[in-house]
């Protein structure tokens, strides 16, 4: 296992390198294309919250209202508007 260094702010990693908990873990991986991408992988991201319950999950963390983004059984992808962890509005698209 590559250790990264202790200064991340001038860590360097090669086309398709990741910095993560593991290669079957959440990473967050780097690769080298035409207009280069950073891809969060294998874990729930959060914005405004540190327990995020969807794949985005963005909470102002001062109302209760939030958004957030996920799939549903069947691969159907959904914007969801909530309020204290109850759907207010849901957007569908599969």
């Amino acid at each position: 296992m590559t250790r990264a260094p202790r200064d991340l702010a001038s860590a360097t990693v090669s086309d398709n390198g990741w910095v993560g908990l593991g290669g079957a873990a959440g990473r967050i991986e780097f690769d080298d294309q035409a207009t280069d991408e950073v891809n969060i992988v294998g874990a729930n991201v959060g914005i405004g919250t540190a327990t995020p319950l969807t794949i985005l999950h963005v909470d102002d963390q001062i109302s209760n209202p939030y958004f957030a983004i996920d799939t549903r059984s069947g691969g159907i992808a959904v914007l969801q508007f909530r309020e204290v962890h109850s759907e207010r509005g849901t957007f569908y698209y599969d």
